[in-house]
């Protein structure tokens, strides 16, 4: 069997298409199969870590459950606009999208409608069936201020609407 060479661009387009697909279901919310089907099963040592959970999710299983709970705190999704993105392979098998991405989002718990910037990162690795997602984290930016008592208070960089 002849070995493959890695084709950077080849494989640069198709992690660049699992990201419009993982962009697409969160705009597709509550459509949680859309989004299931862009994280690899098989994969022992996943990790999905949502800025609303206190501890990373270490399972399939575990992503599983929380997507098809989502519906209870989350209702729409109605901006995810990628403000800057870069992938970085760590192997011809792995590699790592960064991206920060201006969100709008309405929860079940609130009226308003939240929006701001979000830090994503996103581990990728090439499996049998292509590109899948195997880890996610997200954040907000914590911004902090000292008041002329010299006290510091911190806040989230989100907008409530």
């Amino acid at each position: 069997m002849p070995e493959q060479t890695f084709d950077k661009q080849r494989e640069l387009a198709a992690i660049n298409d699992l990201y419009q697909r993982w962009r697409k279901a969160w705009l597709s919310f509550p459509d949680t199969t859309s989004m299931l089907t862009l994280y690899d099963k098989d994969f022992d040592g996943m990790l999905y870590q949502s800025e609303e959970n206190p501890s990373g999710l270490t399972t399939y299983k575990d992503v599983v459950d929380y997507w098809h709970n989502a519906h209870n705190l989350l209702a729409t999704v109605t901006d995810w606009t990628e403000m800057t993105k870069s992938v970085s392979f760590l192997a011809p098998t792995a590699a790592i999208i960064w991206a920060e991405i201006m969100t709008e989002l309405t929860t079940t718990v609130m009226s308003e409608k939240i929006s701001g910037k979000m830090r994503c990162s996103i581990g990728v690795r090439k499996g049998a069936n292509g590109w899948a997602i195997v880890h996610y984290h997200e954040s907000r930016q914590l911004l902090a201020a000292q008041d002329k008592a010299g006290k510091w208070s911190f806040f989230v960089d989100l907008t409530i609407k």
